[in-house]
């Protein structure tokens, strides 16, 4: 676990092979770190592997979404097509995953996944979706994930408007 999560940011291409054969690693945060940090050293190569797990609804949640930000990050192109769908996938951890690749790859269809993020939720979830959509759009429209339900969804309901415009231009 702690060299993968050091291999990485060393930014030496020689340490890819050693991650690939941790990438099957039990651990969920191995895998974890290992996908993140063949993410940063850019190993297209190992694209099919990430996407795999990726892809595999019986994958850690987390997992899933780290490969998804590192498919982006890497700009490995047969993933990005997956994002939309993983968007809508069934564990907000997935969709924050594709959310943020989309939002990496400036495609503004991360709105609406952050969005419906912030309204199904926990709240460390919806913490993490404001942050992501506030960064993108440079907006809050007085959203406070600790706020009480009425007043989140008073925020929502600002957020859907504006949304609604938006999207439309």
């Amino acid at each position: 676990l702690a060299a993968a999560k050091h291999l990485g940011p060393v930014g030496d291409p020689a340490a890819i092979p050693s991650l690939v054969e941790a990438l099957d690693d039990d651990n969920m945060l191995v895998q974890r770190a290992v996908i993140h940090a063949l993410g940063s050293l850019g190993a297209k190569k190992e694209g099919p592997k990430i996407r795999k797990l990726m892809l595999d609804e019986t994958a850690w949640p987390e997992v899933r979404k780290v490969a998804a930000a590192a498919l982006a990050t890497m700009l490995y192109e047969p993933a990005l097509k997956d994002f939309g769908r993983l968007a809508k996938d069934k564990d907000m951890d997935v969709r924050i995953g594709a959310g943020s690749a989309l939002a990496t790859l400036t495609n503004i269809t991360c709105i609406p996944t952050f969005i419906s993020v912030m309204k199904e939720g926990n709240a460390h979830q919806r913490r993490v979706a404001q942050l992501l959509l506030q960064h993108y759009t440079h907006r809050s429209f007085g959203f406070n994930p600790r706020d009480d339900k009425v007043r989140r969804d008073a925020a929502m309901e600002r957020w859907d408007a504006w949304w609604e415009k938006y999207a439309n231009e």
